[in-house]
């Protein structure tokens, strides 16, 4: 695609799945009506739940854009719909200029220079969200958006069985199918005709089903990677479970998750089975109430962001205040092996006293000398990262570069909001130095 600089990217998130392309399209339709120049793009091949509809409504597939660098050392503008983290977007956002978010997931960790338009709502879809801007800016929907929208909205709400679901999400679904011209019965089998689509795995490999729909999703202070399918057949995913796992645990080590998992929902019974491979198993009997075994179903599980991010976010919450100071020496002393507790996580970022107080700063390498290499440092910027290294046994994961603070992560972490780690820094080093 030859670029042109008057024209805005409408990107949705990596592995896209159908809400996020409905989404790119139907806002880059709704831009271009009010006078705005925007094309849909995509950052990976569409599934085949989304190929479905695209070509029900005879939509074309949107074309795959590798990344968002300048061009002849001009930004590229980009409005990002149904996502709001790094990690989960072009690697070289940072190189761009985002200029709108939409979305309905939780706050995420992306940045901007400047005052954007954000709009976020607590919709089971972003096609929900879409709706209503088009009604705000008294834009009239065609049949073939209206086709796009209600089909990311029956998607992302699994046909409003999701927790998701809003009694927004059911009035917004009954008025596009007004446009439409579907009844209420057209519309459920429409539905399940686009699951059965999307559902079929058959002959699809294990890393392809996997992400299909991943995310990378901050839970507290860790990384997690979560996928999830949702089908008609879990037999088919479940037979291979132990290739599954394999590939969970590489990935897993590669990519320095403290949890990898698998969620497979299945449609009918409206519950998911679970694989996962982490590093301390108690988070998930902590998150699901069960034991902490693999393929394990969990009735009336259907929302990676409605439930399996929340009710990880508390048990991770569960394990960190289970750690208890004498944890801390024997850590310490090497008594005890750190893959038995909490991996300790340190919250330091370059800002205000951090970044120019040396004294403040040089107290750290004190505090943490002994400390074996299971702990993380998390948030640490690359120009202070020589002055981790010498801190006798410590290891420093090195960040990727994924937006315009390169330092902005370490290990397993993304770190908050600045003044949130520094207060958390301040009160680390007065208790450990205490404890220790």
């Amino acid at each position: 695609m030859a670029y042109d600089i008057n024209t805005v990217y409408v990107s949705g998130h990596r592995n896209p799945d159908t809400d996020t392309v409905a989404a790119s399209v139907s806002a880059a339709y709704l831009k271009k009506a009010t006078g705005l120049s925007a094309v849909p793009v995509l950052q990976g091949p569409v599934n085949k739940e989304t190929a479905f509809v695209l070509e029900k409504f005879g939509v074309p597939v949107p074309e795959i854009v590798p990344d968002v660098l300048p061009v002849d050392g001009v930004k590229r503008k980009v409005i990002l719909v149904d996502h709001q983290e790094y990690g989960q977007t072009f690697e070289t956002i940072g190189e761009a200029e985002i200029v709108e978010i939409i979305d309905h997931h939780k706050i995420g960790d992306i940045t901007t220079s400047a005052p954007i338009w954000f709009t976020n709502k607590p919709l089971g879809s972003t096609c929900t969200i879409l709706y209503g801007m088009f009604r705000e800016n008294n834009v009239e929907i065609p049949k073939q958006i209206a086709g796009l929208l209600i089909s990311g909205l029956l998607s992302d709400t699994l046909l409003f069985k999701s927790p998701t679901t809003t009694e927004t999400d059911k009035k917004v679904a009954a008025e596009l199918c007004q446009i439409l011209g579907f009844t209420e019965k057209d519309m459920e089998d429409y539905a399940m005709e686009m699951f059965k689509a999307g559902s079929s795995f058959v002959g699809v490999s294990i890393e392809d089903i996997f992400h299909t729909d991943f995310k990378e999703i901050g839970i507290a202070d860790i990384k997690t990677g979560i996928a999830q399918v949702l089908t008609l057949d879990t037999e088919d995913i479940l037979s291979r479970q132990d290739q599954f796992l394999d590939y969970m645990k590489k990935f897993r080590a590669e990519k320095g998750y403290f949890l990898t998992m698998l969620v497979v929902t299945d449609i009918i019974r409206e519950g998911s089975y679970i694989l996962f491979d982490a590093e301390d198993d108690r988070i998930v009997s902590l998150a699901v109430n069960k034991p902490a075994e693999q393929a394990v179903f969990v009735d009336g599980l259907v929302s990676r962001k409605k439930q399996v991010v929340p009710w990880f976010t508390e048990a991770y919450g569960k394990l960190w205040s289970s750690v208890r100071p004498s944890d801390w020496r024997s850590i310490r002393r090497g008594s005890v092996d750190w893959k038995d507790s909490v991996p300790l996580l340190f919250f330091y970022r370059t800002a205000g006293c951090l970044q120019n107080d040396r004294k403040q700063s040089g107290c750290l390498p004190a505090i943490l000398s002994g400390f074996p290499a299971c702990a993380v440092m998390a948030g640490c910027s690359l120009k202070n990262l020589n002055m981790m290294k010498q801190v006798q046994g410590f290891s420093v994961t090195l960040p990727e570069k994924r937006g315009p603070d390169a330092g902005r992560s370490c290990g397993f972490h993304s770190c908050p909001d600045f003044m949130t780690a520094a207060v958390s820094y301040l009160y680390l080093s007065k208790c450990l130095t205490q404890i220790l």
